[in-house]
């Protein structure tokens, strides 16, 4: 209903219509539980928490989307940008964890909550990863640039493999107690991202060699299925990064594919995105959703300082890889555009999710939650306000 009403009145992207779709059902169940009809929210609410939103997310969902997105990535504009594009994704995630972290525990400290300092690493490393889903959309509806679509939705989709391994690392150390160590840390980190690396490499030639010249649409439709889904059987066999094999699956998939006919393509491209656009539906609803839970771990102001907490150490680690690794002539709307744009999504939410319950799992998630629905309610709607056609130009010569 909300996505029919959206389409004939205001036309926001599918994840704003359907995340608001989600809190005001939400609202709406939480209200008629008030005026009586009980039962009603307890019943919504425990179907929520039967759903393993993590494992289904990171194993299923994710690796669709992510292997859509990269099947449509314009592989030569992004080959032209390749270092820049994995500085953002490596060492801007890696910094952006730490920065945001240690500045989430210096404000909840000023709030008298008491927290250590790896769980507020431990939200940096769920919060860091943008989410290509979302950002790709609203960049599409802008208007932007291909070389600067191609950085932010390169970026973006690697940056969730990258954000993934370190937060399973730090999770893994919560879990543990033991003291880390760099070398043992750098080997586990470089055994998932490199391993991810590679088993999409492979997955994507097998998967393109196997429906090279096909005819038949469904011949390729349902090597990339093998390919996604036995890529997750792989990766969590292998304990290597699954949103990693799944950006360079998708970008090899499409780039030795070449061969299929025009027709096969683009019934290929139809039928994914009429998936994609359903799942992003379920995906953004069920975020909406998750109001319901019980969230009184913080209060609303320091929930609300949150938001422009991480904005600011995105800004502040994006500005500082773009310093380092580009040709970025300084106009510092560049990093603005990266960060305003850079929306989190349903990943911040898994990976808040699958915190571990020994850490402050309920107020990691309450965090996570407010910037997300910032993201979506705020950054998406508004972008369009700040980066007007002319500023993209003026983009593009400084860049």
């Amino acid at each position: 209903m909300f996505v029919w009403l959206n389409a004939r009145t205001v036309k926001l992207s599918v994840s704003i219509a359907t995340i608001a779709a989600g809190l005001v059902t939400a609202l709406l169940v939480t209200t008629l539980d008030r005026f009586g009809i009980s039962g009603l929210a307890e019943h919504v609410r425990a179907g929520i928490e039967a759903i393993d939103f993590g494992n289904t997310l990171m194993n299923v969902v994710l690796g669709i989307l992510l292997f859509v997105s990269a099947l449509k990535l314009n592989a030569k504009v992004l080959e032209r940008q390749q270092f820049v594009v994995l500085s953002l994704a490596l060492l801007s995630t890696l910094l952006n964890t730490f920065v945001t972290g240690y500045a989430t525990w210096g404000l909840l400290s000023l709030f008298g909550i008491d927290i250590p300092v790896l769980h507020c690493l431990l939200f940096g490393a769920l919060i860091s990863p943008t989410d290509p889903i979302a950002t790709v959309a609203i960049l599409k509806s802008i208007g932007l640039p291909e070389k600067l679509e191609v950085l932010i939705e390169g970026e973006s989709l690697l940056n969730d493999g990258v954000g993934a391994v370190v937060f399973t690392v730090l999770a893994g150390i919560v879990v543990t107690g033991n003291e880390p160590t760099f070398a043992g840390l750098s080997l586990e980190f470089g055994r998932d991202v490199g391993g991810g690396l590679l088993l999409g490499l492979v997955l994507g030639n097998a998967g393109a060699a196997g429906s090279r010249k096909a005819d038949d649409p469904a011949i390729p439709f349902l090597m990339a299925l093998a390919v996604i889904f036995f890529g997750g059987f792989a990766a969590r066999h292998l304990h290597v990064s699954y949103p990693l094999a799944m950006v360079v699956a998708g970008i090899a998939f499409a780039a030795l594919s070449h061969r299929q006919p025009e027709s096969v393509r683009n019934t290929q491209l139809l039928v994914w995105k009429t998936i994609e656009h359903v799942l992003i539906a379920a995906l953004f609803s069920m975020i909406g959703l998750l109001a319901l839970l019980p969230n009184n771990v913080l209060g609303w102001l320091p929930m609300v300082l949150i938001i422009p907490a991480v904005l600011a150490c995105r800004y502040l680690s994006a500005g500082s890889v773009l310093l380092v690794t580009s040709n970025w002539r300084g106009d510092l709307r560049l990093p603005a555009l990266l960060t305003w744009g850079g929306l989190r999504g349903g990943i911040s939410i898994a990976l808040a999710l699958s915190v571990p319950e020994t850490a402050n799992k309920e107020l990691l998630v309450d965090m996570a939650y407010a910037v997300v629905l910032c993201s979506v309610l705020v950054q998406a709607p508004t972008i369009k306000l700040f980066f007007r056609p002319q500023v993209l130009k003026q983009l593009m010569k400084a860049y």
